[in-house]
């Protein structure tokens, strides 16, 4: 009876993981994610990009790790999922909703080359390796550039919470677009920052239709981790080039880690599209 029990056993653990095998990315192109718990994956470069869709998910990335979460119950519906990673590597699929997902953690650090696809063929990875170092050093050289240039803009901004974040400048190159920020904390509680995140809103013409998220990562960034009562402040960013219509926008939010202090600045496209050359 006891070698009984124990070949169920064994024979429940064999199936959850095939279970977890046949959920993964490798095997299907869906993923799912629920309103009350993040799910996680796992690619084997650090990601650079991240297309939702709409606004019925949303995504935070950390180097190599992507986090997805529904904005509320129940979106009924599918939505694209698009990942570029790496240098030119891409996952395409899709997100869908379920309350209780059988698998929170898909490891895509394998992927098949289906679900993997290159633009361009690496003949060495050492030359590769290192114009992408050089494009990066002149990327931090051109952000030393725009901190020595003055505050052009003062409409851009919030002020809440007694604290104070203003786009100051913006420039663009062939490689990337510049920002600069200024925070100013007037409270008297420092402001210690946990993340910043990027991602551009395109309004959809169809009010049935939500709008089209794209999450980025800044390509180099200059922070300060802590902003001390009654002090400010200057934060640089050098972020992909992004072409959108003018009704789009760029969403910058600043999270504070010990508290709920979250700043978000809305830029309209038109600065972006407009701005000098650096």
């Amino acid at each position: 009876m006891k070698a009984l029990m124990l070949f169920l056993l064994a024979l429940c653990f064999c199936g959850s993981l095939l279970a977890q095998v046949e959920r993964s990315p490798q095997a299907v192109d869906t993923v799912y994610a629920s309103d009350s718990a993040s799910i996680v994956m796992l690619f084997a470069e650090p990601i650079s990009l991240v297309d939702l869709g709409t606004g019925d998910f949303i995504a935070r990335a950390d180097q190599k790790v992507l986090m997805l979460k529904a904005t509320r119950p129940n979106p009924g519906r599918l939505t694209t999922l698009f990942v570029r990673y790496g240098d030119e590597a891409y996952f395409t699929g899709f997100i869908g909703y379920e309350k209780s997902p059988a698998v929170y953690y898909y490891d895509c650090r394998n992927l098949n080359p289906s679900r993997r696809l290159r633009l361009r063929t690496e003949t060495d990875g050492s030359q590769t390796l290192s114009a992408r170092q050089d494009t990066t050093a002149l990327v931090a050289a051109k952000l030393s550039q725009l901190a020595e240039l003055p505050t052009e803009i003062r409409t851009v901004g919030i002020t809440e919470n007694h604290l104070e974040l203003m786009l100051q400048t913006v420039r663009n190159d062939g490689q990337a677009s510049y920002l600069k920020f200024g925070l100013r904390n007037d409270s008297s509680m420092p402001f210690v920052l946990d993340f910043v995140g990027f991602r551009f809103r395109e309004p959809t013409k169809g009010r049935e239709l939500a709008d089209v998220l794209t999450v980025i990562e800044p390509l180099v960034a200059e922070t300060v981790a802590e902003v001390g009562a009654k002090t400010e402040a200057s934060y640089l960013f050098a972020i992909p080039l992004y072409a959108l219509p003018r009704r789009a926008s760029l969403e910058v939010i600043f999270r504070e880690r010990n508290g709920s202090r979250s700043l978000m600045v809305s830029v309209p496209m038109n600065y972006l599209l407009t701005a000098k050359v650096l």
